[in-house]
């Protein structure tokens, strides 16, 4: 049987047990799917998995969410993602990330042409890391999803983002959710979107600008799914007091 796909999560294997991995990583040749999610897996974990990947030319999905590789692992997979040709998914949530890190990532997928999604989720990155990202977008023609839920991206780093997606055409999944994005960063959005062709669906849940403005914007962007959980609960009971 040819083994296409290893889900390790919630392991505890730690930085030992991903040098050991590496060492049958490094002979593979057909491994697809690679999940070694919240597995205490430090720096030096990430670097055994990361040299043992950068001559894999099967691998597409990469989860190593919930680990502990902060800002200098993040530039450990950056090495890996900038020649790779065959990694789409990346998904690297819950590393305590932040906008140094970012700023690893995006150097590197300047010249990345394959990944599609990627899920930084639950880090550290403000509106600095949120230039960065800004930046990428403006030129970047792959990436269809990005996962910045309950980060602290804030009104000015979604201004950022939304002077981006006036340019963009491939992103359609964007999630802002828990980002501490007021009336004004949804100001932002709807005059960046309004016009927007290939944007499908923006989760905007848990940030602080009213239901007036939650309602305004899925108005203003009807061919875009936009969703307001918190605000639909608040407009019911309006309606049915």
């Amino acid at each position: 049987m040819t083994l296409t796909e290893l889900h390790l999560q919630r392991n505890a294997i730690g930085d030992i047990g991903a040098k050991h991995l590496s060492h049958a990583l490094e002979i593979n040749t057909t491994l697809t799917t690679l999940n070694i999610r919240s597995n205490r897996i430090g720096t030096m974990g990430i670097k055994y998995i990361v040299d043992a990947l950068k001559h894999n030319k099967s691998l597409n999905n990469l989860n190593v969410a919930q680990n502990q590789i902060g800002d200098l692992g993040v530039q450990y997979l950056a090495n890996l993602i900038e020649y790779n040709t065959t990694i789409t998914f990346l998904n690297i949530g819950s590393h305590d990330i932040k906008d140094r890190g970012v700023q690893f990532l995006v150097d590197a997928l300047r010249n990345n042409t394959n990944i599609t999604s990627i899920y930084l989720d639950r880090n550290h990155i403000n509106s600095s890391g949120a230039q960065y990202l800004a930046d990428l977008l403006k030129t970047n023609k792959t990436l269809k999803t990005l996962n910045l839920h309950r980060n602290h991206i804030g009104n000015e780093g979604v201004q950022y983002l939304a002077n981006a997606l006036e340019q963009n055409t491939n992103l359609t999944r964007l999630d802002l959710s828990y980002n501490d994005i007021g009336n004004e960063g949804a100001e932002y959005l709807i005059n960046a979107l309004r016009n927007q062709k290939t944007m499908e669906k923006i989760y905007l849940a848990g940030n602080p600008m009213s239901k007036y403005m939650a309602v305004s914007t899925s108005i203003v962007m009807p061919k875009i799914r936009v969703t307001f959980l918190q605000f639909v609960f608040l407009l019911l009971s309006e309606v049915f007091a």
